[in-house]
């Protein structure tokens, strides 16, 4: 697979309440979540960008994922995923960039490829389910549309993603029962939130580690 998209933001900012430590270092195998990740994107993105609230979080990635650039939050005392996009915005100096959440290791880069080279001259290419539901964290982006986005959405007080969607021009939304026909069961999308999701996620990747 060939594309001039070549960089991947990857989100790790949320507190995993659910779950009770961080989703991080969740073991898939012999390997944390982190690592299963970029082991699988680092085949299609040259330019890996993981995205960090906590500190000790990215000292301790440091210690196992050398050819990754790690970024603090820009900003550190609200929890919501467009502070992490906008830190993306704000220190990756790139035009265009592919958004994942790292609770999202069934990453199918086929996929990513469909999404990818469907932008054109849009600002985002996002996926959205038959409910009207999108998936803002496994899309991509133009930079500069989304920084002018988020910063209008928090210049108002918010901090949802939806709004910062809603405001952004030329959106394509590729739906679902397209991408199924790639991914039939749409396991890209599967969030590890609570113990039954990282149950399920391991039983899905377990031929592959073991």
């Amino acid at each position: 697979m060939v594309t001039d998209i070549s960089t991947i933001i990857i989100l790790c900012g949320g507190q995993s309440s659910r779950l009770k430590t961080s989703k991080l270092f969740l073991k898939l195998g012999s390997k944390t979540l982190i690592e299963y990740i970029v082991d699988k994107v680092k085949k299609y993105f040259k330019n890996i960008f993981i995205i960090v609230k906590n500190t000790e979080d990215a000292e301790r990635i440091r210690v196992f994922l050398k050819n990754v650039k790690i970024l603090d939050d820009t900003v550190k005392d609200q929890q919501a995923p467009i502070l992490g996009l906008l830190t993306a915005v704000e220190k990756v100096n790139e035009s265009v960039f592919f958004a994942l959440s790292c609770d999202t290791p069934l990453v199918d880069l086929n996929v990513a490829d469909i999404l990818i080279k469907s932008l054109g001259d849009h600002n985002a290419v996002i996926p959205r389910w038959p409910n009207g539901f999108i998936e803002p964290l496994f899309a991509v982006y133009r930079t500069e549309a989304l920084g002018k986005s988020i910063r209008e959405v928090l210049s108002e007080g918010r901090f949802d993603l939806t709004s910062v969607i809603s405001k952004l021009s030329k959106v394509l939304y590729v739906s679902t029962m397209v991408i199924e026909k790639f991914n039939p069961d749409l396991d890209c999308f599967l969030n590890i939130n609570t113990p039954v999701e990282y149950e399920k996620c391991v039983r899905k990747i377990k031929k592959t580690l073991f």
